[in-house]
C-alpha cells in the first residue's frame, strides 16, 4: 500500500493485487507423520545436512564461507515445527492447540505479512484458490483460539473501485486501521459534544459532514 487517505480512512493501491507475484507460493504440507505444518514448495526435495553443519552440541563443523562455497544459495535454515509455531501463535497461544493443516497455512501466511495482514478476499481469489465459504471455516477456527485480529478494510485499486473486505492480522502485529465509517463516527461524536444537550438535526449534521 503506497498511502491513506486521511479523511477516509481508504488504502491506496497502485498496482491490482491479482498481477502482483506470489513470492511464496501455497503449497500445504497435508497429513505429515512428523507433525510437520506449513507451506513450502520445495519441501519433498529437501535433504536434512544438520549433521555437515553442526554437531550434536551445537559446534560448527563449517564455517559460513564454506558453507556457502560448498552449498551456495541451496542451503537454508529451517527453525523447529515447535519454534514456528510459538512464533506465530505468540506467548498468550496455547501450544498444544492443534490446528488444521489450512488453518496452520493460514496462520503462517498472515505471520509472513507481518503488520501489513492479509486481505481474506485476497487470501481465497489467489493465495489459496478456494472458494470462501471453506476459508472462512478455517479463518473461524483461527479467531475462535484468538490466534488472529480482524477488522474491516477498504482498499482503492488503480480502476478507482473500492475493494471491501476483512484484514486479518496476527495478534503480535496488530494494527488499527480505521475505516471510513470509524473517521465519520468519530467527527460526528466530536460534533454533538459541542452542541446544547449533544443534541442536533440530523440535516444539519449532514451538512457539515459533506462540506470540505
Amino acid at each position: 500500500y503506497e498511502e491513506i487517505d486521511l479523511e477516509t480512512g481508504i488504502l491506496e493501491s497502485r498496482r491490482d493485487p491479482v498481477t502482483l507475484e506470489d513470492v511464496y507460493p501455497i503449497h500445504m504440507i497435508l497429513e505429515n507423520k512428523d507433525g510437520i505444518q506449513g507451506s513450502c514448495r520445495y519441501f519433498k526435495e529437501r535433504k536434512d545436512i544438520t549433521n555437515n553443519i553442526r554437531t550434536k552440541c551445537l559446534q560448527p563443523r563449517c564455517t559460513m564461507v564454506e558453507a556457502f562455497s560448498r552449498w551456495g544459495k541451496k542451503l537454508i535454515i529451517v527453525a523447529s515445527q515447535d519454534m514456528r509455531y510459538r512464533a506465530l501463535i505468540g506467548l498468550e497461544g496455547d501450544p498444544d492447540l492443534k490446528l488444521p493443516d489450512f488453518s496452520y497455512c493460514i496462520l503462517e501466511r498472515l505471520g509472513r505479512s507481518r503488520w501489513q495482514g492479509e486481505l481474506q478476499r485476497d487470501l481465497h481469489t489467489t493465495a489459496f484458490k478456494v472458494d470462501a465459504g471453506k476459508l472462512h471455516y478455517h479463518r473461524k477456527i483461527l479467531n475462535k483460539n484468538g490466534l488472529i485480529t480482524m477488522q474491516s478494510h477498504v482498499i482503492r485499486l488503480p480502476t478507482g473501485a473500492q475493494q471491501h473486505s476483512i484484514l486479518l492480522l496476527l495478534n503480535r502485529f496488530h494494527v488499527d486501521r480505521r475505516s471510513k465509517y470509524d473517521i465519520l463516527m468519530e467527527k460526528l461524536s466530536m460534533m454533538l459534544s459541542t452542541r446544547s444537550n449533544q443534541i442536533e438535526t440530523l440535516g444539519k449534521l449532514r451538512e457539515e459532514l459533506v462540506s470540505p
